[in-house]
């Protein structure tokens, strides 16, 4: 592959990442591709013999700079932090708000109050901000009932919709339940960050508690023969029993084991992937022939 192939190949792949985290909400990573797929037309435009070189532009931007830069007073102001860390160059006036020295110690109630809280005015003043520490958190509140499998100090996938359904591992590192209210509070933590990660203050997130892997059969199609839970199949035009070993029930449909047909003797009596189920029926029994 030439240059001029390899800078369109990089360029349009860079083209549909950009199109695709938009189409997502992921504003963002537009903005931090953007530089780089600058670069890459700049480059495209040169192998292409469009323009020789930029020697010229960035000689004529360089000039425009210094004379914009001698019109002004007081230009410059240097800033001294109190500590090192992670810089972002954005402030959005909860950095005070949301304070993780908190997390340990919030309640249902406290954390309500500090969603009504209005976001501080820095005005001129503020240039950015800096992260102290790698570890970050989420804290969110949720009916009790549908937390009843949750435990401290457990590992949970949790999914960031707004940076294109990113799977992160966080740890459940303090709860709050309010029984009045019907109401948990969650604080989870990590220390990893998706290199194209939405550090939006307030957003949705999926928490996935549990996680199978399996077949989904409907509940309305499983039968108990002789003792063994199942469902009837239809081979060819003959009617068959296969047995299932459910793993959960979510929604009206059992998600049940997926058969080993290397270390189980009998894994032709299970339920297999492309088998066809039979959803409804009356008078089913194995061998039946459907005519």
């Amino acid at each position: 592959m030439d240059d001029s192939a390899a800078i369109g190949a990089s360029l349009d792949g860079l083209y549909y990442n950009i199109l695709e985290k938009v189409n997502q909400n992921n504003i963002d990573y537009a903005f931090r591709r953007k530089n780089e797929m600058l670069t890459l037309m700049n480059k495209r435009q040169i192998i292409q013999r469009v323009v020789s070189d930029y020697s010229a532009r960035i000689a004529d931007l360089q000039n425009r700079r210094v004379q914009l830069t001698a019109s002004l007073t007081n230009i410059s102001d240097t800033v001294y932090a109190p500590s090192s860390g992670y810089f972002y160059s954005e402030t959005d006036g909860y950095e005070t708000v949301f304070n993780s020295s908190l997390c340990d110690t919030l309640t249902v109630g406290s954390f309500k109050k500090l969603t009504e809280t209005k976001p501080v005015d820095y005005g001129d003043t503020a240039v950015g901000k800096i992260a102290t520490d790698y570890m970050w958190y989420i804290v969110c509140i949720v009916d009790t009932d549908a937390v009843s499998s949750f435990a401290d100090n457990n590992s949970y996938k949790v999914v960031f919709p707004y940076s294109g359904d990113a799977e992160i591992p966080m740890t459940l590192v303090a709860t709050d339940r309010d029984d009045e209210a019907g109401q948990t509070l969650l604080v989870f933590s990590t220390g990893y960050v998706d290199p194209d990660f939405n550090f939006l203050r307030r957003q949705s997130v999926d928490i996935v508690a549990e996680s199978y892997t399996g077949y989904r059969v409907p509940v309305s199609a499983v039968r108990i023969v002789d003792g063994r839970e199942g469902v009837y199949i239809l081979s060819g035009n003959v009617v068959e029993f296969r047995e299932i070993t459910p793993l959960a029930e979510i929604d009206g449909n059992l998600i049940v084991k997926e058969r080993d047909s290397f270390g189980d003797p009998d894994y032709a009596k299970k339920l297999g992937f492309y088998d066809q189920i039979i959803t409804k029926g009356k008078n089913l029994y194995e061998n039946k022939v459907i005519g």
